[in-house]
Parts: C-alpha cells; structure tokens; sequence
C-alpha cells in the first residue's frame, strides 16, 4: 500500500484535462482547468486571469490554472490516504 501521496501517484490518476475560456463583458480574460481523475471525479481550481486582453498569453494562463486545479488533488489525496490509514 501506498503509504504517501506522490506525485507520480496523483499522475496516475488523471484522466484527461481540459480547459474553459471567458471573456467578461469588460474584456477580462478568466481561464479554468477541469482535470478529470480515472474514476469519473473531477476537480477544478481557481482560475487564472488577465487583466489586460493585449497581455494574455494562453500557454502561461493554461499552466496556472492547471497549477491551480492539480494543488486542489494533493488534498483529496491526503484525505483518502489518511481514511485508509485510518481504517486498518
């Protein structure tokens, strides 16, 4: 049994990623992740942001709201690893 959770172990879990685009009504630019796991669960986090339309860059936008949904599996992680410490 796992006895930590890893990077790699969180990997093995995803499913597929994807991302969500808006543009508010006064030009700002909102990005999310929606990574799904094996098992059908997904998460996002919060999402990343541009103030300004001119400055958006969508690989660095992608990169942090995927940071920011993956931050949110290490705590998901920990809790099942713990419910099954807890129940041995």
């Amino acid at each position: 049994m796992e006895i930590k959770v890893t990077k790699d172990l969180i990997d093995s879990k995803i499913k597929s990623v994807e991302y969500v685009k808006h543009i508010t009504a006064s030009g700002k630019i909102f990005r999310w992740c929606i990574i799904t796991l094996e098992n059908g669960f997904s998460v996002s986090g919060k999402p990343s942001a541009c103030v300004v339309i001119a400055n958006d860059n969508q690989d660095i936008g992608e990169q942090i709201a995927y940071k920011n949904a993956y931050d949110n599996l290490w705590e998901l992680e920990g809790y099942l690893l713990q419910e099954q410490l807890y129940k041995q």
